[in-house]
């Protein structure tokens, strides 16, 4: 927090938000995307609860729609190590619609 210059959101400092408050409204698109030996919905829901709209959304927004058509169980094929591999481009989608569930306000790619 000790720099020269300002980073903001919608005109706010980012060094007024509260760190939990700056957590929930910021995502952070990496590389390279961590995946869990799951099933691709749980790995963009992170076991957490989302409606099939919201979800349906997040994968349309993210441009997953494809991906998913082309995998043998959909939604419910298992990927991670050892399982299906997902290309870089496509796990970064996935982070993207993991982004999109949260309600994330900013992206940072």
């Amino acid at each position: 927090t000790d720099y020269e210059g300002q980073v903001l959101i919608d005109g706010v400092d980012i060094r007024e938000f509260d760190p939990a408050s700056y957590y929930r409204k910021v995502s952070i698109i990496q590389q390279d995307v961590f995946m869990f030996g799951d099933t691709l919905k749980n790995n963009i829901c992170l076991y957490s609860e989302c409606s099939e709209e919201e979800l349906n959304e997040a994968l349309r927004q993210s441009g997953l729609v494809q991906v998913i058509e082309k995998l043998p169980k959909g939604l419910d094929t298992i990927v991670g190590e050892g399982e299906v591999e997902l290309s870089g481009g496509e796990r970064q989608r996935i982070a993207i619609a993991r982004a999109l569930i949260k309600k994330a306000e900013v992206l940072l790619i």
